[in-house]
């Protein structure tokens, strides 16, 4: 008698938890299921020392993180660094859990120079308002 009672109540116990968890799956967003995402498409020369970076992104409709793209050429001797980055803000972005593809144009810094053949880093990730990076992916592109 005592075994089939502590059975019964197992069995409830299991069946609560079975039932609890499936009630918070179909409760939950798709900001839950999908959350932020983002990837490094491409880079590219795109006119006489401007770059573009090509990249996918998805974010939650109450996004307040911007996109950032960072570029820096490699193998420079000297004072030949150069560097450029651009900035989509979270206003800018469309937020809906979907993955959406965008071109980023690059803002060269004073004195840089990038050419056909220069091998660039890129750097893309998410910056939020406290200054936190988030997604950060790095590739490095022969132009």
């Amino acid at each position: 008698m005592m075994s089939s009672r502590f059975g019964r109540r197992a069995a409830g116990a299991a069946a609560a938890v079975v039932l609890a968890g499936a009630a918070a799956l179909t409760s939950a967003s798709p900001a839950a299921a999908k959350g932020y995402d983002l990837a490094f498409d491409s880079g590219s020369l795109t006119g006489q020392n401007t770059l573009a970076a090509k990249v996918t992104y998805s974010c939650d409709e109450h996004n307040d993180n911007a996109l950032v793209v960072n570029a820096t050429k490699l193998n420079v001797t000297g004072h030949d660094e150069s560097n450029a980055a651009g900035l989509i803000k979270a206003d800018k972005l469309t937020c809906d859990y979907t993955r959406h593809s965008t071109t980023v144009t690059l803002r060269t810094q004073t004195g840089s120079r990038f050419a056909k053949g220069d091998r660039v880093k890129f750097t893309v990730f998410y910056f939020d308002g406290d200054g936190f990076i988030s997604f950060k992916q790095d590739k490095v592109v022969t132009l």
